[in-house]
């Protein structure tokens, strides 16, 4: 079971609600025990999270 639950993105960032009701349906949805674990938080990242993460895979495969 994951520990948190990122979403992202553009729609998200202009429409809290949609994570809110995303949220609820999740934990409506999982089991007990899950539905306790679990935070669904929004990125702090926004809209640039798809390059900061391409960037840091690249980094990481030099790296190594």
């Amino acid at each position: 079971n994951p520990e948190m639950i990122v979403v992202g993105g553009s729609t998200i960032e202009e429409a809290p609600a949609i994570l809110a009701a995303a949220a609820k349906q999740a934990r409506d949805a999982a089991f007990a025990r899950a539905q306790s674990a679990a935070r669904i938080e929004p990125s702090k990242l926004g809209e640039k999270a798809p390059e900061i993460g391409a960037a840091l895979l690249v980094s990481r495969r030099l790296m190594h």
